[in-house]
């Protein structure tokens, strides 16, 4: 009788432990990315020299096996970053480009494009949960980061 009450209560305790377990995995769904579906679609030859220059031939290879970072790529060039002109706005307080370190030190920037604007090259914090905004220094253009979108 006395197995019976030990193995009951073990039964009992380890399908409680189940379903607190189960109900915590549900608070930590809002980890996961939610990609746009133009993610799905490969690289163009444009992005390729954008992850080329920042990180080099070897680093790009390994870009192009790693799923999850291809992935986060893709979304940081395609739907994450904004350069925006703001001609007529006081800019003066945002920080400067100029403030963020490069992603590799070596690299030698040419003069600032907003059309072909590379935000590779630069250490962003692209996992950040809020927006983020950098003023191209000398220049009326902003850059806006905007954070990844979570479920």
């Amino acid at each position: 009788m006395r197995k019976a009450i030990i193995f009951f209560s073990i039964f009992i305790f380890s399908n409680i432990g189940a379903v607190i377990a189960q109900n915590d995995f549900k608070k930590h769904d809002k980890w996961i990315t939610h990609y746009p579906s133009n993610i799905d679609l490969p690289f163009s030859n444009d992005e390729l020299k954008k992850i080329e220059e920042a990180y080099g031939l070897e680093f790009k290879k390994e870009i192009l096996t790693n799923r999850i970072l291809l992935k986060d790529i893709k979304d940081i060039l395609r739907n994450r970053v904004e350069v925006f002109n703001a001609e007529k706005k006081n800019i003066s307080s945002i920080t400067n480009l100029s403030t963020l370190p490069l992603y590799n030190s070596k690299l030698l920037l040419k003069a600032f494009d907003p059309n072909n604007f590379n935000p590779l090259l630069y250490e962003f914090d692209f996992y950040t949960k809020s927006n983020l905004v950098y003023r191209v220094d000398n220049t009326s253009y902003l850059i806006f980061i905007k954070p990844r979108e979570l479920r």
